[in-house]
């Protein structure tokens, strides 16, 4: 009994580590977008575009 509890435990750890990671690569992604999106911006305000 004790290593099915251990076994649905570990099962949860290894989805919620998955969905942590898939979330700073959403994270990271977007602020690769954001960071991209400014200097863009900053550039064409010095160009006077």
């Amino acid at each position: 009994m004790a290593m099915g509890s251990t076994f649905m435990v570990g099962a949860m750890a290894i989805g919620l580590a998955g969905l942590v990671r898939r979330g700073y690569e959403l994270v990271a992604s977007a602020g690769v977008l954001l960071l991209l999106a400014l200097a863009f911006y900053m550039m064409a305000n010095s160009l006077g575009l």
